[in-house]
C-alpha cells in the first residue's frame, strides 16, 4: 500500500501527538524531536521501536512504541 503524507497532515500529527504529551501532563518542548519521529510514525501507521520508551509516555493510543535494548 502506497500512502503519501502531505506536509499538513503531517502537521496535524505533530500536533495531535504533542498535544496528547500536554494532557498527560508533560511538556513537549524538551522532547519535540522524538514527537517528530512520533508523528512520522503515526502518520504512516508504523510502530516506533526505541530504547527510550519512557520519552513516548502518553502515546500509547496513538501508535505502538516498541522497546528496544541498546546494543
Amino acid at each position: 500500500m502506497n500512502r503519501t503524507i502531505t506536509q499538513r497532515g503531517l502537521r496535524n500529527e505533530i500536533a495531535a501527538v504533542m498535544d496528547a504529551v500536554e494532557a498527560g501532563g508533560r511538556n513537549p518542548k524538551p522532547r519535540k524531536n522524538d514527537l517528530m519521529i512520533a508523528a512520522t510514525a503515526v502518520a504512516n501507521r508504523l510502530p516506533l521501536y526505541t530504547a527510550n520508551v519512557d520519552d513516548f509516555k502518553g502515546l500509547e493510543s496513538m501508535l505502538e512504541v516498541v522497546g528496544v535494548r541498546r546494543a
